[in-house]
């Protein structure tokens, strides 16, 4: 299986849509995701990651883990409580 390395790979964050993203190149390519839901209607914010989604050509790659990571690495560097509905996560 091939790896990637995490020092050059582009992760994104985009709060307003509430995803970390590895943009895809190409017209016909969805970008790598993980998706998360804010739920602030309590004292302290929840986070709850919903949905992963690796393109098939790409899978065996580790990407799904950095992002996993990035998003592991949002959750606490605010203090948020953490859920995970995606069974990845």
């Amino acid at each position: 299986m091939a790896m990637i390395d995490a020092e050059v790979l582009e992760i994104q964050h985009d709060t307003k849509e509430c995803r970390f993203f590895h943009p895809q190149k190409g017209v016909d390519f969805r970008d790598s995701e993980l998706r998360y839901e804010m739920n602030t209607d309590r004292k302290t914010n929840v986070v709850n990651f919903t949905h992963i989604y690796i393109p098939e050509t790409i899978q065996d790659i580790g990407l799904e883990k950095e992002l996993v990571k990035q998003g592991i690495a949002f959750v606490q560097a605010n203090g948020y409580k953490m859920k995970a509905d995606s069974p990845f996560v």
